[in-house]
């Protein structure tokens, strides 16, 4: 019963996508499974047996293992997500995420260190991207002269630029940091605002969505949203934000003068047909 249980704990070892390892106190390796042994260019697991840090990697990284052996050894608690990067054989990047657990006697005297490393290479380089992408996308953006907002799934404002500061007549990011953008929407655009932003969380994307902005003078600023969803590990909201105050008067100027000019041909009309009727009289 006993071999069935180890060669099990063999096989699932062994199967598992992570390199595995465990050393003594000392930080001598005492076993691995094959792809930790692997990666490291040895022919099979038992050659790491007897062998520590600093026969396997440069000194600064056998360190680093060190370190954080002691650390877990010491404070008898588990360190996760410790991320690593390693130059591959084509002097190539390769980042893992790397986990130590002490390991302990039936007794719990601790007797080593329990160590699972996963590649998230792939990852990283994916985050790197996005990173890069979301920096070009700002600098465009920026040198158009548009404000824009990101915000969490609750409408809370994550990050601005310097441009919609100026909007709302802010100092600081802090002046809106972490506030729902609805403290700046005015009163009569709440329905219209929630509905919105509900239909965007449901996959329906805002395009020229009117409405006002109160300022920090609570003054009225005409705006036109535009915002949709990116994802980097959990929803955020992507808004641009348009002034468009000087078109809206520039259309309220033009339907004022438009309204002046129907307004006289309707005042010039009644004239005509007072005048048509008197001289119907006078026959």
């Amino acid at each position: 019963m006993i071999n069935q249980t180890n060669e099990m704990l063999q096989i699932i070892i062994e199967n598992i996508p992570q390199l595995v390892f465990w050393k003594d106190k000392n930080g001598v390796f005492m076993g691995c499974n094959k792809k930790f042994s692997d990666s490291l260019g040895l022919s099979c697991p038992e050659k790491i047996i007897g062998k520590t840090d600093y026969d396997l990697t440069d000194e600064e990284n056998a360190n680093f293992f060190t370190e954080i052996d002691k650390k877990v050894i010491n404070d008898n608690k588990a360190i996760y997500q410790n991320r690593r990067s390693y130059k591959n054989s084509n002097d190539e990047p390769l980042w893992f995420n790397i986990n130590k657990v002490p390991l302990h006697d039936n007794s719990g005297n601790i007797i080593g260190v329990l160590g699972t490393m996963e590649n998230i290479t792939e990852q990283i380089n994916l985050e790197n991207k996005l990173r890069n992408n979301n920096i070009k996308y700002k600098l465009l953006i920026e040198s158009t002269n548009t404000a824009y907002i990101i915000l969490n799934e609750k409408t809370e404002i994550m990050e601005t630029n310097d441009i919609f500061l100026k909007l709302l007549g802010a100092d600081s990011l802090y002046f809106c940091l972490g506030k729902p953008l609805s403290l700046w929407i005015a009163p009569k655009y709440n329905i219209k605002f929630t509905k919105a932003f509900n239909d965007l969380l449901n996959g329906n994307p805002i395009n020229d969505l009117e409405l006002h902005l109160i300022t920090e003078k609570n003054n009225f600023v005409y705006v036109s949203l535009h915002a949709n969803i990116i994802e980097n590990g959990s929803i955020k909201i992507f808004c641009l934000v348009r002034n468009i105050s000087t078109r809206k008067a520039n259309e309220s100027k033009i339907f004022i003068r438009d309204q002046k000019k129907r307004d006289k041909l309707k005042q010039n009309i009644f004239a005509l047909r007072n005048e048509i009727k008197e001289q119907i009289k006078s026959f």
